[in-house]
Formats: C-alpha cells, structure tokens, sequence
C-alpha cells in the first residue's frame, strides 16, 4: 500500500479461526477480543445519539464498527474514510463474517482518503463522527489526537451531534494520556469520559448536555445488553439499576473533572505533539 504496509494473518491452532491485520508487523485489530473495542465506540453513540440519521467514521479496520453503526433505527447513511486501498480490499475479502452486510447496504459508503483531509475540505455535516485510528504512538496517527483534529471533527457536527472519540492508556504515560484529554476538553463544551478495561471512550459535543442523556430511551435493549456486558455487567434485573451500574463502573470522568485533572500538563497540539 502507498501509505504502509498491510499483512492479513491467521492463527491456525486457535479454535475460534482468529484473524487480525497488521499494519507496519503491528496488530491493529482482529475478529476476536479487538471486536469489544470496535463496536463500544460505536455503542456509545447509539446510546448519546439514538435518532442518529447521518455518520462518519474514521478508520474503517475490519469494518465492525460501520457495521453496527448501520443498526442504528434511523441511520440513513453510513460513511466511512479510510486511508489505506488494502484496508478496503482486505477488510472485504478476509472479515465478511463480520461485515459482509456493509458491502450491500446502499446506506453505506467508503472513500479512500485520509480522514482528517476529509473532514478539513467537506462541506457535510454528520450527526454522529466516530474516531477510532490507530495507537497515537504510531507514526503519523498522533495527527489524529490533536487539539486541531477534534476542532475539524467539531466543526462536521450538526448543531445537537455527538462526537465518539477512542483513546487508550496503556504504552502511554501520564502526561501523554492528559495532553490528548486536554486536547479533547479545550474543543467540546460538553464531554464525558468512559474506561473499559484498557480503553478510553470521549462522547463529546457542541451543545447537547450529554449526561441527560443517560437513561435513554428502552427500545435500545439488544444494544444496551451488549454494551453492558462488555462493561462488565451480566446481569441485571431492571433497567434503571443496569445503566447505574454502567456508570458507576464505566464513567470516569466530565469535563469539569477532565479539566482539574488537566491543568498542570500540556495539551497536545499539531505542533507539540506528545
């Protein structure tokens, strides 16, 4: 590929046919325990934005993300910019069991081309935008943590639109952790915070007051079932206790908290990149 190098494996003594790609002899997503990652962050905008007509996705991977972006009850179209021609090519050819339906859904779409170019240049305006590229430690990906990258992500949101930002803590200090949080803080007037085991998940907005917007709405069960067992919650026994639970064990912090957590580090910019 003009832009890495894109390698499809597969673990023959596994009995669950694991296959993952790497980009660069880096693992960068599979069709196994990567899949929880992939689809919280699309679940988490679900639950922020369930009238959700119109997405963006940056970074297509395997294509789990767009997929159960598609599930959404109003979506009416489902874009997705991935910078990589493999990508595209592999992600069809070696995960169809877990995308096959995207490639049919005249709803959905994919454009080769880097994501932060696209958003910098179209003139549309999404109600959901989805972020999830690869480690920031990668090169060329720090780009896409920046305090300018979630400005362009924020200007392609309409007026109530909801932005689901991946982060991560491990192979990252404090500091590097806090700069891409302050980064996040300083664009979104409204943000919130969600750990997983080692990710991090950034719901924010420009105007929408996001906790009011938990519990939300019950016709979302299958969707809400599967989040909370990703979080951890098997069981429940009403609703109400169920999303209590979620929060309590998966919120971390607002951006008030976010930003007393922050002050005393940088932030990380285009041109200080941490």
């Amino acid at each position: 590929d003009p832009h890495a190098t894109i390698s499809i494996h597969e673990d023959l003594w596994s009995k669950n046919a694991v296959r993952f790609f790497k980009i660069n002899g880096k693992v960068d997503g599979n069709n196994q325990s990567d899949l929880r990652t992939t689809r919280i962050v699309a679940m988490l905008g679900m639950l922020a934005k369930p009238g959700a007509e119109k997405a963006v996705t940056i970074g297509l991977g395997i294509g789990s993300t767009v997929s159960e972006t598609l599930g959404f009850p109003k979506m009416k179209k489902a874009k997705v910019i991935e910078l990589s021609s493999a990508m595209i090519q592999f992600s069809k050819k070696y995960f169809p069991e877990v995308n096959s339906s995207i490639w049919n859904d005249p709803r959905f779409s994919v454009e080769n081309r880097d994501g932060r170019e696209f958003l910098r240049h179209t003139r549309e305006f999404f109600d959901l935008i989805i972020s999830e590229p690869s480690n920031p430690w990668v090169d060329g990906v720090s780009s896409l943590f920046t305090q300018e990258y979630y400005q362009l992500v924020s200007n392609r949101l309409s007026p109530k639109g909801i932005a689901s930002l991946w982060f991560h803590t491990y192979g990252l200090d404090c500091s590097a952790v806090a700069s891409v949080l302050s980064a996040a803080s300083e664009v979104f007037k409204n943000l919130l915070l969600f750990k997983i085991q080692g990710d991090l998940y950034m719901l924010g907005s420009k105007e929408q007051e996001l906790i009011q917007l938990f519990p939300i709405p019950s016709e979302k069960k299958s969707v809400e079932t599967d989040l909370f067992r990703f979080a951890g919650i098997n069981e429940y026994q009403s609703r109400e206790k169920a999303y209590k639970d979620f929060l309590n064990n998966s919120l971390l912090m607002d951006r008030n908290e976010i930003l007393r957590f922050t002050h005393l580090f940088e932030t990380n910019r285009d041109d200080n990149q941490y």
